[in-house]
């Protein structure tokens, strides 16, 4: 093992200095080695909790690796036996990658060099981003009002604009956001009824072109939460997957659907969503508020599932105020 390692190195050496001078905000690793690796450590809770590649959960695996004493003997739950001869050199390489490059963490994608090729050329050709039409597949697939889903991707990106910078949200904020909006209700393709679950664990488990699993679970994640209550644990788990910007796109994405709720295309009161702070929200509606009773009703319902995500929602109109 260790001479596979050495040789991995001197391998690397010639490539490492371009990249650490180039640098990176997140490591990618695909194809079938590195989705053993990663899918054992998970198994055997080696793995962070988003579920990455890490140093220590590869150390982990190499001093389990070096306790067997034959090929045969390797057994992991979740290898495949196709790869049980080819794991300890595999593990070798990457653990030379870890080693040499300095990495904590490698994030796992499905897609590799052969799908991300093609998925590249066909968006330069046609000069768009592959994940959009992935995303207009699947409203089709799954039969989505593109009206009403144009209704409340206009909204969500409205009210983002309002706040994308007190909030410290980006660009790529915007577009999860977005494709989140359009995606929101493929669950009823399955069931009205907890439709926003069903839609999350569409999102969850397709084979989606374009996006990593991180992506998937982020949007699994905004739509599992755009609707119904909203519990003070379920913030907890989407801290855990996106931080305190996934928390603020879900809410976003509530308060887009909510606003949209007629599913009619009459001129909705004039809105605008700021933020005093991360914890204190305000949504000042403009107009006659007895004219969207149900509205105001249920922005007023909305106030305390905010609350139980530690996010105070103040709504003001020329008619009415709750705080």
């Amino acid at each position: 093992f260790d001479k596979a390692v050495v040789a991995a190195r001197k391998e690397l050496s010639g490539v490492a200095n371009t990249y650490k001078a180039a640098g990176w905000d997140t490591v990618v690793g695909s194809s079938g080695t590195i989705k053993a690796c990663r899918q054992i450590t998970v198994n055997m809770g080696w793995s962070d909790e988003k579920e990455n590649l890490t140093r220590e959960g590869l150390e982990k695996l190499k001093e389990k690796l070096l306790k067997f004493k034959h090929i045969s003997e390797v057994d992991f739950d979740g290898l495949k036996e196709d790869r049980r001869a080819v794991l300890p050199a595999g593990v070798a390489i990457l653990y030379a990658v870890f080693d040499v490059l300095e990495l904590d963490q490698l994030v796992y994608s499905d897609g590799a060099l052969r799908e991300g090729v093609m998925y590249d050329l066909l968006g330069r050709f046609q000069h768009e981003d592959i994940r959009d039409r992935s995303v207009q597949a699947l409203m089709g697939r799954y039969n989505a009002d593109p009206k009403q889903a144009e209704r409340v991707v206009k909204t969500a990106q409205h009210l983002f604009e309002g706040v994308a910078k007190s909030l410290n949200l980006n660009s790529e904020d915007s577009d999860l956001l977005r494709r989140a909006a359009y995606l929101h209700e493929i669950g009823l393709a399955i069931s009205h009824g907890g439709y926003h679950r069903h839609g999350a664990y569409l999102l969850q488990h397709s084979d989606i072109a374009g996006f990593s699993q991180i992506d998937q679970n982020h949007l699994s994640h905004l739509v599992a939460h755009h609707r119904r209550k909203l519990r003070s644990d379920s913030r907890v788990d989407v801290m855990k997957v996106g931080g305190s910007k996934l928390v603020y796109l879900s809410l976003l994405l509530r308060l887009a659907v909510l606003l949209n709720h007629s599913r009619s295309d009459e001129m909705l009161p004039a809105i605008e969503l700021t933020v005093a702070n991360a914890q204190q929200w305000q949504l000042s509606v403009s107009g006659d508020a007895k004219q969207w009773p149900l509205l105001v009703a249920d922005l007023h319902d909305e106030q305390l599932q905010f609350k139980h995500w530690d996010i105070e929602l103040n709504i003001q109109s020329e008619q009415f105020i709750y705080s």
